[in-house]
């Protein structure tokens, strides 16, 4: 079944109840937004829709983007190789400092690639 959703801006069709969700999960579709569905007369506002609303409302946790779990692991190993040769250098353990430049190469490695692939996303 088709969708048609107007604001402000104008109109856009959409092929697909799928379609419309993906849309207002991503911020296309506002709440203010009038919808109608093929067939239907009477235009509806978005937030008054319930499988639109409540689709729009179960945003996934940050934990399931894998940007944030690879930022978070670049985080701690900075942390983890900024202390390692902190303490080597205070200890004049060369194994602790070179442990830490190791995690560096790791932790620049990681960035490079997430910076990649960000970029392959654009």
């Amino acid at each position: 079944m088709k969708y048609t959703v107007r604001n402000k801006d104008g109109e856009v069709a959409f092929e697909s109840r799928a379609e419309l969700q993906n849309a207002a999960r991503t911020g296309l579709v506002e709440a203010d937004d009038e919808v109608k569905s093929e067939g239907d007369a009477n235009w509806k506002r978005a937030a008054s829709i319930t499988w639109l609303t409540t689709d729009t409302a179960k945003k996934p946790g940050p934990i399931n983007n894998p940007f944030f779990r690879w930022m978070l692991l670049s985080s701690l190993g900075a942390i983890a190789a900024f202390w390692l040769i902190y303490r080597g250098r205070s200890e004049k353990s060369y194994e602790m400092q070179a442990a830490g430049v190791g995690i560096v190469v790791v932790v620049a490695i990681i960035l490079m690639r997430v910076t990649t692939n960000a970029q392959r996303r654009r």
